[in-house]
């Protein structure tokens, strides 16, 4: 029988959905290959080339836990405060650490600019705007990927005060009006002319990702909660993912995030809702060997350490790629090449998970233990609250 979760509470199986976010933009970004002759191969590529959808699992996660974090105190005094001095504990350090060793200490170690294009740009960077800039061009595959967190953090900026003011009530029918908005808004982009990139990357034409997982954080505390909507959820599966496979279709996957095919259409929005729906249907399972899969083990793992994995996973990649390990030099005679690819993403993981670890213990850690000085409510409120219940 599926169960009402308390969404109030912290949710397990998300840790393990975000452990599988990581894990395909990780394959999205190491699968080079080039004319693949293998049935499995192909297969592989078409997985592989539509990892990218990993973001958009990241966006609607985030719309949704931070949605749901803002709606159960938005009658708190210290709602604001604590929101960006929380968030900024648990995103600054590593963000700007990361940016601090490739943008300063590598360059003044080595007496070379090792990434010209984006030092010269790099304000951009420090001010979480880095989508503007690479919505039009990229500048380092080490720092290309830092867009999605500068999406997050816009988000996060404003997102408070329109929580605040609307409230549950008022805000569900506002992300019903701007749900389609967003895909109006792209599609107008594209006949003007702006490029795949630009519509992927620009914060108002994926702001839709995010807002799906508001709509979810704020139906599951209304009348029936997620129970209530779980047949919706269903529906939309059903949908949806026939429907994204036929577009797919003709491309053999979803390609690149770019491609103006899929920026010009529905694509992203299809994406945000089968996105929005699997939460729905996990949050609400019966438990089963699925809900374990994502609440043990690791998946799970994978999830508590994502956000390090995400920043840290590119060095990782061009360090390995550099020293000669790299799943072009390990196909087969037969030229089979998944189980190269297999191989990589084993040693690919282990050493980024490890990565994401150090960065754990060494730095984000000691931060987070300062959430505890910045707490949603006064100390009075919260042993009321307590009694109450």
């Amino acid at each position: 029988m599926p169960v009402q979760p308390d969404v109030q509470r912290h949710m397990q199986p998300l840790d393990g959905v975000r452990g599988i976010a990581v894990l395909l933009v990780m394959m999205h970004h190491a699968y080079q290959f080039a004319g693949m002759r293998h049935p499995i191969d192909r297969a592989v590529d078409v997985i592989t080339s539509t990892g990218w959808v990993g973001v958009d699992l990241f966006f609607v996660l985030s719309g949704f836990l931070i949605t749901g974090i803002l709606l159960d105190a938005r009658d708190s005094p210290w709602l604001f405060r604590a929101f960006y001095a929380r968030r900024a504990l648990r995103i600054f350090p590593l963000y700007y650490v990361y940016l601090a060793v490739c943008l300063v200490l590598l360059p003044a170690l080595l007496g070379e600019s090792l990434f010209p294009k984006a030092e010269a740009k790099q304000l951009w960077l420090w001010t979480y705007l880095a989508n503007y800039t690479l919505a039009f061009g990229f500048l380092h595959r080490p720092l290309n990927h830092l867009w999605s967190l500068a999406v997050e953090e816009q988000f996060y900026l404003v997102w408070p005060a329109v929580v605040w003011t609307l409230g549950r009530r008022r805000l569900v029918p506002v992300l019903m009006v701007l749900l389609p908005a967003v895909c109006v808004l792209r599609a107008w982009m594209d006949a003007a002319g702006y490029s795949g990139q630009a519509i992927y990357m620009l914060t108002w034409t994926r702001i839709d990702a995010l807002a799906m997982g508001a709509l979810v954080a704020a139906v599951a505390r209304g009348p029936g909660g997620l129970l209530y909507w779980r047949p919706m959820a269903i529906a939309v599966l059903a949908f949806v993912l026939p429907g994204l496979a036929l577009y797919a279709w003709p491309d053999g996957g979803l390609g690149y995030a770019g491609n103006p095919r899929v920026a010009s259409g529905l694509m992203y929005s299809g994406i945000a809702a089968s996105c929005a729906a699997l939460i729905v249907l996990l949050l609400t399972a019966e438990p089963s060997w699925r809900t374990r899969l994502l609440s043990r083990g690791l998946l799970p793992t994978l999830g508590k350490y994502s956000y390090a994995m995400y920043i840290l996973h590119m060095p990782v990649d061009i360090g390995l790629r550099e020293a000669g390990i790299h799943p072009n030099g390990w196909t087969t005679a037969a030229d089979f090449r998944t189980p190269a690819f297999v191989l990589y993403m084993v040693v690919f993981t282990t050493l980024t998970l490890l990565a994401a670890m150090g960065s754990w213990h060494i730095l984000e850690k000691h931060f987070l233990r300062l959430k505890k000085y910045v707490p949603y409510r006064p100390p009075q409120q919260t042993e009321t609250t307590s009694e109450a219940v």
